[in-house]
């Protein structure tokens, strides 16, 4: 395995070892991003009592039969729960242990943000049960996450990071809150069976390819205080044939402005009375 010199960053765990288990040596502080990237046979990760950093950028990409993330109780910056990685208050989900065979999962009450690549290429899930605690979601939290069904983000969340929900192909069904603030580039890009949306009051943006591929969709309701929407937002969204516009952007159909929004229309409603149609 590749380590810093003084030994005190673990940098690359070498892929193709046959071990199911590692436990990474005392005297390591740092575990960097990719460290164990596409270690598809490791089933279970000790951390030390001494690591201080974790870079999460993909760090566990891969750890496709990860089933059991364990941290030495007098860690003080990380803990485990139920296998999986937490913060050492307990507000933050950093790792959920993706090798794992449960079809549902319960975030624990208290949990205030989900990091970036938590449940990444989770193919697994098919319900993800999220807090009332809850604030924030990072980028690329659910990618790929192939089985998940439905998502109910519940209010008090106000960011969802970038490709969060990205290629999550079988969710059918989304809740947002009214806390949300704005919609990030590519958070639900190719998710190809989500049939409707409401975007909520209080959103401003939507950030470009933001529903991306989305070939599933039929309709959308825009909230009054939308301001934008990027580039290619709905581009693909083939079925996207209704839109109710309570915002001031002009949507019109078979245009290509605001995210492609109106391109593939066959109704506008402008507050709830139809004023375009083919």
């Amino acid at each position: 395995n590749l380590y810093s010199k003084d030994g005190k960053e673990l940098i690359q765990y070498a892929i193709g070892k046959e071990d199911t288990k590692f436990i990474v040596p005392e005297g390591v502080e740092n575990i960097g991003s990719y460290a164990f990237s596409g270690c598809s046979k490791l089933k279970s990760i000790v951390i030390p009592e001494g690591v201080i950093s974790i870079v999460y950028y993909y760090a566990f990409e891969g750890c496709s039969n990860l089933t059991n993330i364990e941290v030495d109780e007098n860690n003080e910056y990380y803990k485990s729960i139920e296998g999986n990685l937490y913060s050492k208050d307990g507000k933050k989900l950093i790792q959920y242990a993706i090798g794992k065979e449960d079809t549902k999962f319960i975030v624990p009450e208290g949990v205030e943000s989900i990091g970036s690549y938590a449940f990444y290429g989770c193919s697994n899930l098919t319900s993800v049960i999220l807090p009332s605690t809850l604030e924030s979601i990072g980028s690329y939290a659910f990618y790929g996450c192939s089985n998940l069904t439905s998502i109910i983000i519940p209010e008090g969340v106000e960011s969802i990071g970038y490709s969060a929900f990205y290629g999550c192909n079988n969710l059918t069904s989304v809740i947002l809150p009214s806390t949300l603030e704005s919609i990030e580039s590519h958070v639900f890009a190719y998710c190809s069976n989500l049939v409707s949306i409401v975007i909520p009051e209080g959103v401003t943006s939507i950030g470009s390819e933001a529903f991306y591929g989305c070939t599933s969709l039929i309709s959308i309701i825009l909230p009054s205080t939308l301001e934008s929407i990027g580039d290619h937002a709905f581009y693909g969204c083939t079925n996207l044939y209704e839109i109710y516009n309570n915002s001031n952007l002009n949507i019109t159909i078979g245009s290509s402005d605001n995210g492609n929004v109106g391109y593939y229309a066959h109704y506008i409603y402008k507050d709830g009375v139809l004023i375009e149609y083919k």
